[in-house]
Order: structure tokens, then sequence, then C-alpha cells
């Protein structure tokens, strides 16, 4: 399942969390293909509110992308998360104590979920 409001470029979706023997609950990642550096306030409202953030950069300048990294790099460090490139252009940002399995990554790329510019 997953939202999206008419004209925009950014998507959240619903996770099937894996277990660690804690009862089972929805987790979500949100979607942000940004237009403008404007767009960085998204992701740290998201990141700040606990929910994973992918940035697909594919579609974004040179200029964009760097300025979005570089951002979104000392926001997540700063707030004790963490960042990894998933694949070309694309990356994931973990809030602190938020682990997105590779299992769930894999079938985030198996569902075309980085191919949506």
């Amino acid at each position: 399942i997953f939202s999206d409001e008419p004209g925009s470029k950014s998507k959240t979706r619903v996770l099937r969390p894996t277990g660690n023997g804690r009862k089972s609950r929805s987790a979500r990642v949100h979607l942000l293909i940004p237009k403008s550096f404007n767009d960085a306030q998204q992701i740290g409202d998201k990141i700040k509110e606990s929910v994973p953030v992918i940035i697909n950069l594919q579609t974004a300048d040179s200029d964009l992308s760097k300025r979005l990294i570089d951002f979104a790099s000392g926001l997540t460090y700063g707030l004790g998360g963490g960042m990894q490139r998933i694949a070309e252009r694309v990356f994931l940002l973990s809030p602190r104590n938020v682990e997105v399995s590779a299992e769930e990554k894999a079938r985030l790329i198996e569902k075309g979920f980085f191919n949506q510019s």
C-alpha cells in the first residue's frame, strides 16, 4: 500500500517489518524524487518522524544531487541514523533505531520501487 498526493513526486510505502521477537507492525518508507533543494525539508521531516527515506536522484542534476547528499549525510549523522547507496543514484536514509532488512530492500528493487522517474 502506498499513498500518493496528486502531482507529487514523493510516495510513502508500507513495509512488512522483520520479526526480532517483537509483535509485528507496519513500517513505512518514504520515496522522494527531488526537483529542487526545497525538497530537503521533506527528508528532514520524515527522518525526525522515524520514517526511512529513499532518495532517488536518477533524474536530478549534478549540483542538486551533491547538495542533497551533503544534507542527507549530515542529517543522518547528526540524528544517529544511517545512509547507504542501494542503487545507482538511489540512497536509503535510516533513522536511529530503524532498520530495513536486506530482504525488504531486495523486494523493493524487485518490484521496481526505484524506477519510478
